[in-house]
């Protein structure tokens, strides 16, 4: 079944206190509310966090106020509109069966019903339930009955994660495998094998009954994420910007998702924070760049709602979201088949499991950012990724020399590829040497002085201003080795910042220089002495983008995309084939975000840009460079390996069609 580009992701948990749900339902309004809003599938509820059903169920309680079977109302009148209906299960929380069987719960290691899951809100509680035993088979009866009994269009089953469980169910055949229940890293390997279980076991349960149906597990979207990807369809990845995820987290994981060879959706919701944020709509131009950024990532769409417990829709929501879903399918027919263009692969830091997550994540982070803000074309990649596919590869700050992931770089390095690494990627801490002897460099030790600073070099650093520059964080002394370059210098501060033993308010000034370099550069290598990516998430200095952008212009003078684009601005690339047409379809996008409070991001308006010059990457003849979906003309030149044109003005996005 083709995975469907607009959809609306229909939250219901609702509370059986509540004592009037489906009132004021009608589901041939909704579903004509739904199609005028351009909305082609609609995820709704079957099983709720609550526990709740709303169908007619023999297997567990239809809503205590629920005087009718909701789910099939809507499937009759949705697919009257032609619009796809998967049915929505909740696996690990529901209020109403941990209440029902405490037995099914899981426990934690000191014996404890976990608490809140959400916020601190007294009663804000979602029972996690162990997905082994009695409640595996309530969970079994729930999906054969849906699956026999409505015409559903498929499964989204949410709240499906690795959770650290030692109920009397999980303990008994950890002991019964000899798996060491006093060792969590053996727990939580044990609990990953149980989900990829349960979801092998739901996946082929649902094939049996109707081959071909839909099936999703949320939870499991992430860079260590290939064991579970012959159990899904297709990948939603939920990631509202203004809740907990942030603007940067699409940006990395849609990188990743699109080169698993499965369709994808980029989830967000119409809040203004995160789910079930009643009483607010999201600032229209937020919700159209979180879109029209899954679009440009060659994904389509989801937007989460949350109908009102008597059954009602807002009207303002869908029209916002039909305004938006309009320009997303005006652009399908440059969309369908599409695949994104990318140039330069980052490894994961994620794939070093030995190393701490937040700190692995914000590395992850700050190379998307600096590269988005320079405008490269990119993926983010796991160590089974297709290495050969790219020019370069990003090695950000500590991957670990595993002698498979060496296997397959030498091979690459051979090949021609080219890789560019910072700090403690592939050090061999066991031989003080760098394990990849192409990158030409020497582990002397680690700098005696934390912060310390940097000095470019005229030739590296010609359009940045010459002062000694602040690294927040440690490095490494190294040396260039034969038939290597040194690029900017270590310069040491007076001595280390301590409580009893500083200068002023923070670190201590600069001394002098040394000879010991921060970048190691051949003609296809690059090395920087400190984690310059994580250092950039956690800090913002604009000099570490400088840095790693001077490295990357020498690695790839050739670019596929170059613009005018501040940096704000983001700019993607599709390929796609349409008859004997080849397309490079451009995506721009320029949607500043502001913080209002904490970690909170807005978007409040999409910005105009005049004159916006590209140069793109083209071999052959081409026909016709066109802004899409208006198919109007732009001027352009071309010499058989680029084109370039310019952009007269865009506000927010503009897609521009270069057809060969």
């Amino acid at each position: 079944m083709k995975l469907r580009r607009r959809q609306i992701h229909m939250d219901f948990h609702t509370s059986p206190f509540v004592p009037d749900v489906g009132s004021r339902f009608d589901p041939e309004r909704m579903a004509s509310m739904l199609s005028k809003a351009n909305v082609n599938s609609v995820t709704c509820f079957a099983k709720c966090h609550h526990g709740m059903f709303y169908y007619n169920s023999q297997v567990g309680p239809r809503h205590p106020s629920l005087e009718f079977d909701m789910l099939k109302e809507t499937l009759k009148a949705c697919h009257r509109k032609d619009i796809a209906v998967p049915a929505y299960v909740s696996v690990e929380w529901d209020v109403y069966a941990g209440q029902t069987h405490p037995e099914w719960c899981i426990v934690s290691p000191e014996g404890k019903v976990p608490g809140p899951r959400l916020d601190p809100i007294p009663g804000c509680c979602w029972p996690t339930l162990c997905v082994l035993g009695g409640y595996r088979r309530y969970l079994a009866d729930t999906v054969k009955e849906l699956v026999s009994n409505y015409d559903i269009d498929g499964v989204f089953f949410d709240i499906v994660e690795d959770l650290d469980n030692c109920n009397e169910t999980a303990l008994a055949r950890m002991r019964k495998e000899g798996v060491d229940i006093n060792d969590k890293s053996a727990r939580m390997a044990f609990q990953r094998r149980v989900m990829i279980e349960f979801m092998r076991e739901f996946y082929n349960l649902i094939q049996k009954m109707r081959r071909g149906l839909p099936v999703f597990y949320n939870g499991r979207i992430s860079v260590q994420m290939r064991e579970s990807l012959p159990y899904l369809t297709h990948l939603e990845v939920e990631s509202l910007p203004s809740g907990f995820w942030g603007y940067d987290h699409f940006q990395r994981i849609g990188r990743h998702v699109r080169t698993l060879g499965k369709p994808f959706l980029g989830m967000t919701a119409r809040f203004h924070k995160s789910w079930a944020d009643f009483g607010t709509l999201k600032n229209e131009a937020a919700l159209e760049y979180e879109c029209l950024t899954a679009v440009a990532h060659g994904g389509g769409c989801s937007i989460g709602d949350q109908m009102h417990p008597r059954g009602t829709l807002e009207p303002a929501t869908y029209e916002q979201i039909g305004r938006i879903y309009a320009k997303v399918r005006d652009l399908e027919p440059w969309s369908e088949g599409a695949e994104s263009v990318t140039q330069i692969g980052v490894l994961s830091l994620l794939t070093n499991t030995a190393f701490p997550r937040e700190e692995a994540t914000a590395a992850d982070t700050g190379a998307t950012a600096m590269l988005n803000e320079t405008h490269h074309l990119f993926d983010l990649l796991d160590e089974q990724s297709a290495f050969e596919n790219y020019d370069l590869l990003v090695l950000p700050d500590q991957i670990a020399p595993e002698p498979k992931l060496l296997t397959r770089l030498r091979q690459y390095v051979n090949k021609g590829g080219r890789i560019l690494a910072s700090h403690k990627s592939l050090l061999d801490e066991t031989k003080n040497a760098f394990a990849l002897p192409a990158l030409k460099v020497e582990y002397r030790s680690a700098l005696d002085h934390a912060p310390f600073y940097i000095r470019l070099e005229r030739d590296f650093g010609r359009d940045v201003p010459a002062i000694d520059y602040c690294m927040y964080e440690g490095g490494l002394r190294v040396r260039a080795g034969a038939g290597a370059n040194a690029h900017a210098f270590v310069v040491e501060p007076y001595f280390n910042r301590t409580v009893d033993h500083f200068c002023s308010h923070f670190q201590t000034p600069p001394a002098g220089p040394t000879r010991d370099p921060v970048v190691v550069a051949t003609p296809r290598t690059a090395y920087i002495n400190a984690p310059v990516f994580g250092a950039y998430a956690r800090n913002g200095n604009l000099i570490y983008r400088q840095i790693v952008s001077a490295c990357i212009e020498r690695l790839l003078p050739r670019r596929v995309v170059r613009t005018s684009l501040p940096s704000c601005a983001r700019v993607t690339v599709l390929r796609q084939k349409v008859g004997r047409e080849q397309r490079l379809i451009v995506h721009l996008l320029n949607y500043p975000t502001t913080r209002r409070f904490g970690t909170l991001e807005v978007i409040e308006e999409p910005l105009v840009l005049n004159e916006v010059a590209v140069e793109l990457a083209c071999t052959g003849k081409v026909k016709a460079v066109e802004c899409v979906p208006s198919r109007a003309s732009l001027p352009f030149e071309s010499d058989g390996r680029s084109v370039r044109f310019i952009l007269p003005r865009m506000l927010g996005h503009q897609a521009v069609c270069v057809t060969a």
